[in-house]
C-alpha cells in the first residue's frame, strides 16, 4: 500500500464540503423532478437516491447515485450486487427515465458521490469504481492500482470520453462488464503518476483532471 496523501485528502474534504453546500440547491432540485416524474408516470417511480457495492482501495462502499432507470430495473443490481449496477441497466431498451437521459448526458447522477468523497470512501481524482466481480478480475490482470487508490469521481477514463474510440470502449465496458486494454491503461497511467510526483504536483495535476472532466460534462458528452 503507498502512503497517504494527505494534501489530496484534505483537499477533497474542503472542495466536497464546499460542493455540498453550493449544490445543495441543484441536488434538491434534481431529487423534486425524480420524484415528481414518479408521480406523473408511475411506470418510473422509484427510491430518488441509488446505492450499488463498489470497491474503492481494496475496501467494498455504498456508491451513491441518482436513480436514472425505471425503479423496478434496480431489482437486478439487488439480486447480484457484485457484478450488476445501475450503468449496464440504462442501455437496456426503455430503461432510462426522461430525467435519467437528461442525468447521464450531463453526469449529474454522479452528483451525490460528493458525500463518498467528504466520507473518505472515494476521492475526486482516482480509477474508476468498479463492481466486486469486474475488480477481481482487474487485479488478475494486474491493476493493481484499484487496491492502492481511492476510486475517483474524474479520471483520466472520464477526461477522456471526447475521444471517440474511448467512448466507443467505455459503451464496450458498461454493455458487457469486461474490462477494455484502454481504459486500464489510463488508470495506470494515473497510478504512475501518484507514486513519483510530490503532494503538490499530484494535486496540481488531479485540478487538471478535474477541469478536463468538467469540460466534457458541460459538452453533454455523457455515454
Amino acid at each position: 500500500m503507498f502512503r497517504e496523501r494527505y494534501l489530496k485528502r484534505t483537499f477533497d474534504i474542503i472542495i466536497s464540503m464546499i460542493g455540498i453546500i453550493v449544490l445543495s440547491p441543484l441536488l434538491l432540485l434534481l431529487a423534486l423532478l425524480i420524484k415528481l416524474e414518479g408521480i406523473i408516470r408511475p411506470s418510473t417511480n422509484g427510491p430518488v437516491i441509488h446505492s450499488e457495492i463498489r470497491i474503492s482501495k481494496g475496501r467494498p462502499f455504498g456508491i451513491l447515485k441518482f436513480r436514472t432507470v425505471r425503479g423496478h430495473l434496480l431489482e437486478i443490481v439487488r439480486r447480484n450486487p457484485q457484478g450488476q449496477s445501475q450503468s449496464y441497466i440504462q442501455h437496456k431498451p426503455g430503461a432510462l427515465t426522461y430525467m435519467g437521459k437528461f442525468l447521464t448526458k450531463y453526469y449529474l447522477d454522479e452528483l451525490p458521490q460528493v458525500f463518498n468523497i467528504l466520507k473518505g470512501e472515494m476521492t475526486f481524482v482516482g480509477p474508476r469504481p468498479q463492481e466486486a466481480l469486474r475488480y477481481k478480475h482487474e487485479l488478475k490482470e494486474g491493476q493493481y492500482c484499484l487496491r492502492d487508490l481511492r476510486s475517483g469521481l474524474c479520471g483520466l477514463a472520464q477526461a477522456s470520453k471526447r475521444n471517440s474510440k474511448l467512448r466507443q470502449a467505455l459503451i464496450e465496458v458498461h454493455r458487457t462488464g469486461h474490462a477494455h486494454p484502454k481504459l486500464m491503461t489510463l488508470d495506470t497511467i494515473y497510478f504512475s503518476k501518484y507514486k513519483k510526483y510530490s503532494d503538490l504536483q499530484l494535486l496540481f495535476y488531479d485540478i487538471k483532471v478535474m477541469a478536463m472532466t468538467l469540460r466534457v460534462n458541460f459538452r453533454g458528452e455523457g455515454v
